[in-house]
């Protein structure tokens, strides 16, 4: 039998989600993990806090958004198409653009790289140019001739220019230029068209493989950086001042299928696969909410990587946390949340990874 206090939280949040969204998500689960796409019934600001902070996206009326997890406090965690999540709230706001309109795709071949651009903002180029130990401030153009088979190769640093683009239109219009850096890390850099300059020292630039470009001014990246991470993230981006700026989420959506593969050893790399996996109640809880067997399948719904740091846990002078929490879905439905550090004796989960380096 439910409690007076839980039934009156159901109510509000029932009322708060018919005031935001078309279908009646709330009474779907509960207060749950929900996973209900749906439309914003009025314009939607999501924010990086439940009660409001800095805004991520706007969704305008009848917008596409996908409703998550509601908290206890009836909060309401959505993504957007694109998989950026935010606390909606009803509040007015112009339309971000975050349903994407059809955009063209430019394969890289030499880099493995993917773009996907406005057709009315972008040009797809087919340039390089390229650094040398000699001449390591100094680009030459094209790119480098092969070596003689007896000869050391020089360090080179070969640049695609692939795309000469404005990120709104009547925006300034950028060069996107990408290279394999020396220590094999993939990134591009985006240089002022108006500059007519080649530099690769104080210019904005992203790693990663694959970038979005919808026209409503910012980019998209979907990116598995494994020397920051354990897993493939999908985020957004702003270019101010000459630098790139992410716009932070509240939660990582990964919505992985995955396997529990047991307890990952450290030293030898083993498997224990007698333990099974605990989900919790909540970050930090004390309550078993289900148990897991290794091998079975779940699936990882979501990364909370805003937790406080143990100092021991703590890399890169604290820019780079090893533990992480996941909240995680069972394959009966149970979800709860488990911490995992791969640093250490961790849960091993199929599709994520330690860090590189």
């Amino acid at each position: 039998m439910k409690t007076l206090p839980l039934l009156l939280a159901l109510a509000i949040a029932c009322a708060h989600a018919d005031a935001l969204f078309t279908d009646p998500v709330a009474s779907k689960n509960g207060l749950a993990w929900l996973n209900t796409e749906t439309r914003a019934a009025t314009t939607l600001t999501l924010t990086r806090n439940p009660d409001g902070g800095e805004t991520i996206a706007v969704i305008p009326s009848g917008g596409t958004v996908g409703v998550l997890f509601v908290d206890d406090g009836g909060h309401f965690l959505v993504k957007t198409p694109f998989g950026i999540t935010g606390w909606a709230q009803a509040r007015a706001g112009e339309d971000s653009g975050e349903t994407f309109p059809a955009l063209k795709h430019r394969h890289d071949e030499r880099l493995g790289l993917d773009l996907h651009y406005h057709p009315e903002l972008g040009s797809p180029l087919n340039k390089h140019y390229y650094y040398d130990e000699i001449e390591p401030d100094t680009p030459a153009p094209g790119l480098p001739q092969e070596s003689a088979l007896d000869d050391r190769p020089p360090a080179y640093e070969i640049y695609d220019r692939l795309l000469d683009t404005a990120f709104v239109r009547g925006g300034a219009r950028y060069y996107m230029d990408c290279t394999v850096s020396l220590s094999g890390q993939h990134y591009c850099i985006f240089l002022p068209v108006r500059e007519g300059k080649i530099r690769r020292n104080g210019v904005a630039a992203l790693p990663g493989q694959t970038f979005y470009f919808p026209g409503n001014g910012h980019i998209y990246s979907d990116v598995d950086d494994s020397g920051v991470r354990y897993y493939r993230l999908r985020q957004k981006w702003a270019l101010e001042n000459g630098e790139m700026r992410e716009i932070e989420q509240p939660y990582h959506y990964l919505g992985l299928a995955s396997h529990y593969r047991g307890i990952l050893k450290a030293d030898d790399g083993t498997h224990d696969s007698k333990t099974p996996l605990r989900l919790l109640d909540r970050v930090d809880g004390k309550k078993t909410v289900a148990k897991i067997a290794a091998g079975d399948a779940v699936r990882i719904l979501l990364a909370d990587p805003h937790q406080p740091c143990a100092k021991e846990a703590q890399l890169a002078n604290g820019s780079i946390c090893t533990d992480l929490w996941l909240l995680i879905q069972s394959k009966d439905g149970k979800t709860g949340w488990v911490k995992i550090n791969y640093q250490r004796d961790t849960p091993d989960f199929e599709g994520l990874h330690g860090l590189a380096g």
